[in-house]
């Protein structure tokens, strides 16, 4: 869709703790995303929120009290998380949203979303974390500095808006230009802002992550980390780390992306968000496939099927268990997705030991989604999945052999490279040529 015709964002405003909140916003109905922000402003929101609109969705990107166009000033007790956590809860209260709702957080604002859902400030229906702080991942250098009560007392205005202004642009990474840096950094010109933020330095501490981390494993809620893979402030092993660990959480790295991502694939990060927060009816989670799931898979495998002609004797007694010996040994990925309890979709990888690639490469085989739960981002999801697991095992590619499904495909960062070709042994006619005739 072409940028004019997405829907309008809006900023508004509404009272909370007898001073005025200031949030981005699409009127329109539909399920609402509060957007959380950090150590910047709701301006890192903006470039996603029109595509989150068109998803069916209402965004909501609030500006913390004090900073960004909020009014209101942020103390070194008001800054600290939990308190900033039930700042969100009442400024949620204020809006009359009610019920379940979607959370994002980027940067520190995302110490504020694990903290809404640990301690239950909010029923999180899910969770999106971008670039956002984990375990003992902050306070960075730049943030941690204004923690000395001297420091702060004698920065001058002009070093913080340069320091800000540094921040910023390492922040921003290839998308900083002069005219977006100064957008970014307009707010600090405010006396109060200034204070504001420096106090929301003062306040960081990653004990606040640190202290929910057992809660977290025991969380089932769905999970989605998206990050810049050239974050200079977050780094990705933190990502990675987060989805290993934590249950029911996909990681989606963003190439060529920093800290604020939005800014620099605003697309893949609104698209990855709105696969996300989209899945309709119940939650869907991926896990490793189990014996139990033969039933489910082999009926998901005839409707996948088109060249071949599956034997459930075949299925059920060779090929289905020893996918899942392959699995086991690692030689393959073997997911299956489930939503209340059924498996409605699977995906099988084979992982391969190449020469040219310079390591192991991981090979989808098959992808087979239930008919009655296709366009709910099962897919998607299978795939981010594998390729997450793919990471996480060292593999240097993750490659699909074919072209029936291109267009999807590429919306998941995949490139054409090549044709693909097939023989089978034993056929009569088979010669095992490539249909050159020089060879």
């Amino acid at each position: 869709m072409h940028e004019s015709d997405q829907p309008k964002v809006l900023r508004n405003a509404v009272e909370v703790d007898g001073h005025e909140a200031s949030y981005l916003t699409v009127d329109q109905d539909g399920p609402v995303v509060l957007l959380l922000h950090g150590t910047y402003w709701s301006r890192v929101w903006l470039p996603v929120l029109g595509d989150l609109a068109e998803a069916g969705l209402r965004p909501v990107a609030v500006d913390l009290p004090g900073l960004g166009r909020s009014r209101g000033e942020l103390d070194l007790e008001t800054a600290a998380v939990p308190a900033l956590a039930d700042w969100v809860a009442r400024f949620a209260a204020a809006l009359g949203i009610s019920g379940p709702v979607f959370i994002a957080g980027h940067d520190i604002g995302g110490a504020v979303a694990q903290h809404l859902l640990v301690h239950k400030r909010l029923d999180v229906e899910r969770l999106a974390l971008v670039d956002s702080v984990t375990y003992d991942s902050w306070p960075v250098s730049s943030v941690a500095h204004f923690r000395d009560p001297e420091a702060v007392a004698r920065v001058t205005a002009d070093e913080l808006l340069a320091a800000r202004r540094q921040a910023v642009t390492k922040a921003l990474a290839g998308a900083a230009t002069d005219a977006l840096i100064s957008e970014y950094v307009e707010p600090w010109t405010d006396a109060g802002v200034r204070r504001s933020w420096m106090n929301l330095a003062g306040a960081a501490d990653h004990r606040y992550t640190m202290e929910l981390l057992p809660a977290l494993l025991r969380s089932t809620t769905p999970k989605l980390l998206v990050w810049g893979e050239d974050d200079v402030y977050q780094g990705v092993a933190y990502a990675e780390r987060f989805a290993a660990e934590v249950p029911n959480t996909t990681l989606i790295r963003i190439p060529d992306a920093g800290h604020i991502p939005m800014e620099n694939a605003p697309r893949s990060v609104a698209e990855a968000l709105a696969d996300f927060f989209t899945a309709r009816g119940a939650a869907v989670t991926v896990r490793a496939a189990a014996p139990a799931d033969a039933a489910d898979v082999y009926r998901l495998l005839r409707d996948f099927a088109t060249s071949y002609r599956p034997e459930r004797a075949v299925f059920e007694n060779r090929t289905f268990p020893g996918v899942l010996e392959a699995a086991a040994d690692g030689t393959a990925e073997f997911l299956v997705a489930e939503r209340t309890g059924a498996v409605v979709g699977y995906l099988l990888a084979a992982r391969v030991p190449t020469l040219f690639a310079g390591g192991t490469v991981l090979e989808i085989l098959e992808l087979a989604v239930d008919e009655g739960h296709r366009g709910d981002g099962i897919g998607s999801l299978l795939v981010r999945t594998a390729t997450a697991r793919a990471r996480q095992a060292g593999d240097v590619e993750v490659t699909v052999p074919t072209r029936r499904a291109a267009g999807f495909d590429n919306r998941l960062g995949f490139t054409e490279t090549a044709a693909y070709l097939k023989y089978t042994p034993g056929d009569a006619a088979g010669s095992g040529g490539s249909g050159n005739e020089d060879g």
